[in-house]
């Protein structure tokens, strides 16, 4: 979908679905730091919402109320957007659209976990996002310009916080995290981020993809207030990793994504012989 931007829920919202999930975060949030997109992995899985009919159940109920997980498409829920795509994609360009879609709220969320590519920015977006009604916000010059955490080197972020920015180096060597990434000749396909994206909450994937969920995790978790720290936010995630609680969520939430996308389809059936 191209949005590197989070949403995170109040923390009177706080369930026990996994790394990123226990911070309020759409599931792979901090897989996607080894350039794994939520998007490709859910296509893979053809659980992707596919039609207005079938948002309209997602938000008040359906995959959300089973599994406490929101999957936003953006252009499914803001089709003027939508309708620009094929402009953007003959400019071939950044445009100030990749901002504005990045920052569309769809959740009413008072925080945000906003994703840079250049240093550049860094300031800009502090001064934009400090007029916004956010409690509390992260902006990160993570992985091709996404929100997540290196976990092979540090991060700098920018927390904003009570109408003020102020500068943040996230290093995982800190919390005993920094691992090397394996080698890969191949780019990721749609197929390859749900793999490791299951073995990730699976409990069996390489421990450079656990360790970027549990710090990508634990800094959501920190940052929402659920943790008092960055290293209680580490072992909550681990824990509920190694309980199987995430791979649980997960398979919720993968169920009533289909059981939503086969309600819909029947009645656009329904629709069409009416």
């Amino acid at each position: 979908m191209g949005i590197h931007a989070e949403k995170m829920e109040p923390a009177g919202a706080a369930r026990p679905g996994g790394t990123a999930e226990a911070a309020g975060v759409r599931p792979g949030g901090a897989v996607e730091a080894a350039e794994v997109r939520l998007g490709g992995a859910v296509e893979a899985a053809r659980v992707r919402p596919a039609s207005a009919a079938e948002v309209a159940e997602v938000r008040p109920g359906g995959a959300v109320a089973a599994a406490r997980v929101r999957f936003v498409p953006a252009e499914i829920w803001c089709p003027p957007l939508a309708r620009l795509r094929p402009i953007r994609e003959e400019l071939g360009l950044r445009s100030i659209l990749n901002t504005i879609e990045k920052l569309l709220d769809f959740s009413q969320s008072p925080y945000l976990v906003y994703g840079v590519y250049h240093n550049t920015v860094f300031d800009r977006m502090a001064q934009l996002i400090q007029e916004l009604d956010y409690r509390r916000a992260l902006i990160v010059q993570g992985t091709q310009g996404s929100e997540d955490l290196f976990i092979d080197r540090p991060t700098r972020t920018y927390v904003v916080d009570q109408g003020t920015a102020k500068l943040h180096v996230i290093d995982p060597e800190t919390y005993g995290l920094d691992t090397p990434l394996p080698e890969t000749n191949t780019p990721w396909s749609a197929q390859q981020q749900l793999r490791v994206t299951e073995a990730v909450l699976r409990g069996e994937a390489h421990p450079a993809f656990v360790n970027q969920v549990l710090l990508n995790g634990a800094v959501r978790l920190e940052l929402t207030g659920r943790a008092g720290s960055v290293e209680e936010g580490v072992y909550t995630c681990k824990a509920l990793l190694d309980s199987g609680a995430a791979w649980d969520v997960y398979r919720r939430w993968q169920e009533a994504m289909r059981l939503t996308q086969t309600a819909a389809a029947e009645r656009t059936q329904i629709s069409r012989k009416a």
